[in-house]
Order: C-alpha cells, then structure tokens, then sequence
C-alpha cells in the first residue's frame, strides 16, 4: 500500500506583464523505495488565491521517479493564464521533500 498526498504551495504572484514563467524544481529526499513518485500540476488564479483552476490540457511536469536519493533539478516554462498561481506537488509512496521557486 502506497502513501498517497496532495500538498499545495502557497499562492505565488506572476509578474506584471510576463506571458511565460519558469519554474524551477529542487527536488531531493527520494527514498529508496522504486515505487515512488511525484506528480506536480500548475494551478491558476483569477482571484488572488480564491479559486483556482487547471487548463483544459492540465499544465505539468513529467511524473519524478524515485532516484535512490539523487538530488534532481529541473526547469520548465509555461504561459501565464492568470495572474496567481500555485503547484499542486502529490506523492506516491514514502513522502519526498521538494521545493519550488519562481524568478
């Protein structure tokens, strides 16, 4: 049986203007267990944090396997739909710790 949890970031302001953002991924603490994983979805505001949704086509990253504790980073652009947004981080598995940060 696998942990499976839902963490949301906190809501993170676009910056005035910008048409596409990067995300950049620093992701460590993966166990050793070959199941795990992590899936990371990007949500959108209108209202500063009070609703929020995905795209039609959800914006994500490729699914993290477990890397028997290798630090990983990675970085992805994606188009302003909003002008707040968050990532929904879920784990599969032993919980992995993962940061996100936007320019």
């Amino acid at each position: 049986m696998f942990d499976t949890e839902t963490v949301n970031t906190a809501a993170i302001t676009t910056p005035d203007g910008a048409a596409r953002i990067s995300i950049f991924i620093d992701l460590s603490a993966i166990g050793g267990d070959a199941n795990e994983t992590l899936d990371i979805d990007l949500e959108w505001s209108p209202d500063e944090g009070t609703t929020w949704f995905q795209e039609e086509t959800p914006q994500t990253f490729t699914q993290i396997l477990q890397t028997n504790g290798a630090d990983q980073n990675i970085v992805k652009q994606f188009n302003v739909n909003a002008p707040t947004y968050r990532l929904a981080l879920t784990t599969a598995g032993t919980p992995v710790t993962a940061a996100a940060n936007a320019p």
